[in-house]
């Protein structure tokens, strides 16, 4: 687990959601993917409980 995830309080859920994520994230996700489920798109984020999400805002 990534030292990001650490400090975010993540304790081994079963899914996280992570929306429009910025490019320099996907090492990030990457690493979570190893130990969780990860979801990228509101409609599946909305079938299931959300513990993270993370996102960047469009300018």
């Amino acid at each position: 687990m990534t030292p990001l995830f650490k400090k975010l309080n993540f304790k081994m859920q079963k899914q996280i959601c992570i929306l429009n994520s910025p490019a320099e994230f996907e090492k990030e996700a990457e690493e979570i993917k190893k130990v969780t489920s990860l979801i990228t798109n509101m409609r599946d984020c909305k079938k299931s409980r959300v513990y993270f999400i993370i996102c960047k805002n469009k300018k």
